[in-house]
């Protein structure tokens, strides 16, 4: 009981969006309220009323952006790890962790893909060492990194079949 929780899905147009969700009647089981929420946590994906999730997206930028700081000691411009092991290190640690389950809420939605594409250029750019003022198509060719949007089709596609 203590992990059930109630999300009202409603349209991006709305005009429940504004209101308070005090206002929705609470779910009662065994005698426990459960009351509802503007979002819920279900196997580390976020799930937002609309079904946008652009909160996950911010959510999975963080949690990637909290890996990278946690291994930016090891990539030094005069000494540290090579490239390739950078390289290594964030196709195996980061972005497994930033795309994960990402079948389940990856539909290539602008707002999900800019908040992420940040977060994945900021990896290609410590991958590499490379000065703030290198184009990020550059970032990505010398990093052989996947783009990210075809890289997340196809972790959707290998899902489905």
């Amino acid at each position: 009981m203590s992990k059930t929780d109630l999300l009202y899905c409603l349209p991006l147009t709305s005009k429940d969006k504004k209101k308070s969700l005090s206002s929705q009647p609470p779910l009662r089981i065994h005698g426990t309220m459960i009351c509802a929420n503007r979002q819920i946590k279900f196997l580390r994906i976020f799930i937002d009323e609309s079904l946008t999730f652009k909160y996950h997206a911010t959510m999975a930028a963080t949690r990637g952006n909290k890996i990278l700081r946690s291994l930016n000691f090891l990539r030094h411009q005069s000494c540290g790890i090579p490239t390739y092991i950078a390289h290594h290190l964030a196709m195996t640690a980061i972005l497994p962790a930033i795309f994960w389950a990402s079948p389940a809420w990856w539909a290539g939605t602008p707002g999900v893909f800019a908040t992420l594409k940040v977060t994945y250029n900021t990896i290609a750019r410590w991958i590499t060492g490379l000065p703030l003022n290198t184009r990020s198509t550059n970032l990505i060719t010398l990093t052989h990194l996947p783009p990210m949007e075809a890289y997340l089709d196809y972790l959707s596609l290998r899902y489905a079949v």
